[in-house]
């Protein structure tokens, strides 16, 4: 696969911040002249193809990402490798309206990787890869969604470093995942719009909840030294599952 030079990256950030409204076409000549990218030795090729679910854009490239760990790519490669991937892949990544013009999430950080912005968790690449790293197929609940979406999992737990592991994200899978893992429970949120519920939601607590609790949890004891079942036992009342 290639990455994105400087220049390259320059280019792909000037188109993203022009597309808004527009059925621009996506520049994929970056991806083909050593001016915008450049191949990265012994690495895997990115498929051809579009994904349907977050889940499986996590799923296909988190082996590829783990390879170029494993070759020891320079850390200022990675910058190139992210805004690359969401080149390749920006038809799944952003939203088009019925008309067919592009409508971008609000922020850069959704499409344009910089390490050094703070909300590098809303990469639409980056953030549901690095979180498939950590908990493997225990996300597929959460992430049965269009790869465009960025939810309120990859807000209150991607942008926790300490909430990005398999033991947390085991917990919230038990908490939180429909009994035959297709989605999610109505009340893993209060942002969803559920026309049936006029007032309060049902049990388990919110997502938002549970990263409070966790928080306060975590001061008392080791939460990543104790299985999942004796960790939801330490929960407050409010995440006990409905029936």
């Amino acid at each position: 696969m290639k990455f994105l030079t400087e220049e390259g990256n320059k280019e792909y950030a000037s188109w993203v911040g022009s597309i808004e409204g527009t059925d621009l076409v996506k520049p994929s000549n970056l991806l083909e002249d050593s001016l915008f990218s450049c191949e990265i030795p012994n690495s895997p090729d990115l498929p051809e193809m579009s994904f349907s679910t977050k889940f499986e854009l996590a799923e296909v490239l988190a082996p590829i990402v783990e390879q170029l760990y494993e070759n020891g790519l320079d850390d200022d490669k990675w910058e190139g490798v992210w805004n690359a991937m969401a080149l390749q892949y920006f038809d799944s990544i952003c939203r088009r309206d019925k008309d067919g013009k592009w409508k971008p999430n609000k922020g850069k950080e959704f499409y344009i990787y910089d390490s050094d912005f703070t909300r590098f968790y809303r990469h639409r690449i980056k953030g549901p890869v690095r979180l498939y790293q950590a908990g493997g197929r225990a996300l597929e609940p959460f992430f049965q969604v269009l790869p465009h979406i960025h939810g309120d999992f990859e807000e209150f737990v991607g942008s926790s470093q300490e909430l990005v592991s398999a033991q947390v994200i085991l917990v919230l899978k038990a908490l939180y995942a429909k009994q035959d893992d297709s989605g999610i429970v109505a009340g893993f949120s209060t942002r969803k719009n559920f026309p049936s519920i006029e007032k309060k939601l049902p049990a388990p607590g919110t997502i938002r909840r549970f990263v409070q609790v966790f928080k306060q949890l975590k001061r008392t004891y080791d939460l990543f030294g104790i299985d999942p079942d004796p960790f939801m036992d330490l929960l407050p009342e409010e995440f006990s599952r409905a029936e």
